[in-house]
């Protein structure tokens, strides 16, 4: 039988993973939380051990920006079973870090420098340049790098004649994870 009005929602707070309910019922009650994907629900959390008018209920496991439909199921001590009104949320989103790399160096005492390149390569790997065009300055940010990873860095003075320095001493930079 539903009493929707005998049992009231107090709040949900939700992560990328989990919610958190909290509601109130008119009279003392078991009450558990029926929860799903969709309206038919198909999932349930523990009930209550104890007869109380305040619940709480912890949901885990729950996918990242997702919605769903939850409702209370609650028994009075006189044993009369009641549901709340079915009520919704979506979980938090999982927000990506983006790392980057900033790299800063000497500039060089040679004639006629114009710029620099910048070579990256995984460690133990090939250098590759990763600037588009010549860097006019002495400092560069490297934003294509992967949480966790390990590279290894050089670079080269370019003069007028578009000719490279032999490469800087490498250096080596772990990338946080994540």
């Amino acid at each position: 039988m539903a009493f929707a009005n005998w049992v009231q929602f107090g709040s949900v707070s939700t992560t990328t993973s989990t919610a958190a309910i909290t509601f109130t019922s008119a009279t003392p009650a078991e009450c558990k939380v029926q929860y799903g994907l969709t309206s038919a629900f198909g999932f349930v959390t523990p009930q209550d051990s104890t007869f109380a008018q305040t619940h709480s209920a912890s949901i885990s496991n729950l996918t990242s920006n997702t919605l769903y439909y939850y409702r209370a199921q609650c028994v009075d001590q006189g044993g009369k079973l009641a549901y709340g009104k079915m009520y919704n949320f979506t979980t938090k989103a999982v927000i990506a870090i983006q790392h980057v790399v900033d790299l800063s160096w000497t500039a060089s005492t040679s004639l006629n420098v114009l710029g620099y390149n910048m070579y990256r390569a995984p460690t133990g790997g090939s250098f590759s340049k990763i600037n588009a065009a010549v860097i006019a300055s002495t400092l560069y940010t490297d934003q294509t790098v992967l949480s966790g990873a390990i590279y290894d860095y050089v670079c080269t003075a370019v003069d007028n004649l578009n000719v490279e320095s032999i490469y800087s001493n490498q250096i080596t930079v772990t990338v946080p994870s994540p």
